[in-house]
């Protein structure tokens, strides 16, 4: 048990002592006065910065037979909002719940489910 715990903090010491480094280096590590010193050597690395295309909304068309309601929540249960009629046009924001499209029309924004919605002709 006190191998273990002395393994931890030399691990420890040694990754404490690379986070003050921003290039490759040698830590030199020592135990005592009369043994000989390891070196270890530490590579300190940036990971990559992941790369997103930024999203550019899209405008969608109300595609039903009868008023589409624009809802405050994505969900057939919340209270309707504002009705959509046939070939509305809607701004899509690029956020989606559960078949749900968050969405932007005039002033407002709301959720439309996605079967409701189509690219405008």
């Amino acid at each position: 048990m006190r191998s273990r715990i002395g393994v931890v903090i030399f691990v420890i010491g040694v990754v404490v002592m690379a986070c003050d480094r921003t290039e490759p280096g040698n830590v030199d590590i020592s135990p005592s006065q009369t043994a000989s010193p390891i070196t270890i050597t530490v590579e300190v690395t940036n990971p990559p910065v992941p790369t997103q295309t930024p999203f550019r909304p899209v405008t969608l068309c109300v595609d039903a037979d009868e008023p589409v309601f624009l809802m405050p929540s994505p969900s057939s249960i919340s209270y309707p909002a504002n009705p959509l009629d046939q070939g509305t046009q809607v701004i899509y924001k690029g956020i989606q719940a559960e078949g749900w499209y968050f969405v932007e029309y005039g002033d407002s924004v709301g959720w439309i489910h996605r079967f409701y919605l189509s690219e405008c002709e």
